[in-house]
């Protein structure tokens, strides 16, 4: 469909990357628990779903083959995106305690790096 579907995937993972980071922001300043939950699940479904996994799928769906016709398996897709926003969520979780302790980067950025990296193989 052209190099625009490029730009369109590079634009919607930025907004989403953007709308995530600032959810991940009100996890960190959430007053209650019921609260916090809310933003990590946000966080998750935007930073996961639209700033990873769809921005990785727009190029995919506008990918085509000359003489021939594109079919994707609905079930891998959906493996795929639930792949993502489960990492997302792990990484989140680790990266920030509820009880009050040190933030845990690293073990987080390791979760998150296995389960993107995983992303677009399925």
């Amino acid at each position: 469909m052209g190099p625009w579907v490029i730009l369109l995937a590079y634009l919607t993972s930025a907004i989403g990357v953007f709308v995530g980071v600032t959810s991940v922001r009100k996890v960190r300043t959430a007053s209650t628990d019921r609260i916090r939950r809310f933003w990590l699940v946000v966080a998750c479904l935007v930073l996961g779903g639209v700033g990873v996994w769809l921005a990785q799928f727009l190029p995919m769906a506008g990918f085509a083959v000359e003489n021939s016709i594109v079919r994707y398996d609905l079930l891998t897709i959906v493996f795929s995106m639930l792949l993502a926003l489960v990492a997302v969520f792990m990484a989140l979780l680790i990266a920030s305690p509820s009880d009050g302790s040190s933030s845990r980067s690293e073990p987080a950025a390791l979760v998150l790096g296995a389960g993107l990296a995983a992303v677009p193989y399925v």
